[in-house]
């Protein structure tokens, strides 16, 4: 396994755990969509990381490749973020709004 990636993995988490706690709370106080569709982008990155981890563990790749499939830990990371990046895209961007330029 990538140890570059379980650093940046491990440097990152405390920042998703705090924006999962931020849109939830956020979500839960006022009911806005938006808010709940952020709290999906940051349980789906978790769920992408927490799945690549977890095919790590349980030593899949090395049997693939031995069958003469070529598939690893970070063909799993890469699909759950293009599958994460078009949740962003498709479900996120539409409830994005500019605020309205404001002259006081």
């Amino acid at each position: 396994m990538d140890h570059f990636l379980i650093d940046k993995t491990i440097a990152a988490a405390p920042s998703i755990i705090g924006f999962i706690l931020l849109n939830g709370w956020r979500y839960w106080q006022f009911r806005q969509r938006l808010d709940a569709v952020l709290l999906g982008t940051w349980l789906s990155l978790g769920a992408v990381l927490g799945l690549y981890f977890l095919y790590y563990l349980l030593g899949i790749t090395p049997r693939l490749w031995a069958q003469g499939i070529w598939f690893s830990e970070n063909d799993v990371l890469h699909l759950g973020l293009i599958a994460w990046m078009v949740y962003i895209g498709w479900i996120v961007l539409p409830q994005v709004q500019d605020l309205t330029n404001r002259h006081h």
